[in-house]
């Protein structure tokens, strides 16, 4: 069984625009994975199709709200010259064309298709490396950001 996500002090970056698109983020996984465990559990498939389409919304809207605090970040990068910001971009290309990726695949499958990756698997994959992505880079460039701040 696959668990929600819980935000706390750790995953604070120091960037209040940040850490309010993290939690963002952190709310739709936690979405996606409640509807996931409720649509393992349906036995009619007229339900499990809507909860599929609904879970299908979530997983766009994960990937819309991704581009969107992606851009941000990068364009924060360029503001205060960020020196690692080209690594850090690659970084955040690599893991969208994996999350783009699945989405298409996934929202592409007939009705009684299993994904070539089972979902639980790619939202397993989608929180830690969100969660490793917060604690390890982001945190890195905000305390640039925040030192370049006060200079």
């Amino acid at each position: 069984m696959m668990k929600q996500l819980t935000w706390n002090q750790k995953f604070d970056c120091g960037i209040n625009e940040i850490n309010q698109q993290h939690e963002e983020i952190f709310f739709l996984i936690n979405q996606l994975i409640a509807k996931e465990q409720v649509r393992e559990q349906v036995q009619e498939q007229e339900k499990e199709l809507l909860i599929k389409s609904e879970i299908n919304q979530l997983l766009q809207l994960i990937l819309e709200k991704l581009v969107r605090h992606f851009n941000y970040e990068e364009n924060l990068f360029i503001s205060f010259k960020f020196p690692q910001s080209k690594i850090h971009q690659e970084i955040h290309n690599l893991f969208m064309d994996m999350v783009r990726d699945f989405i298409h695949d996934y929202i592409a499958l007939g009705p009684n298709e299993p994904p070539i990756i089972p979902i639980n698997q790619f939202i397993d994959y989608l929180s830690k490396w969100f969660i490793e992505h917060i604690i390890g880079p982001d945190k890195e460039y905000a305390q640039f950001i925040s030192k370049a701040s006060q200079v």
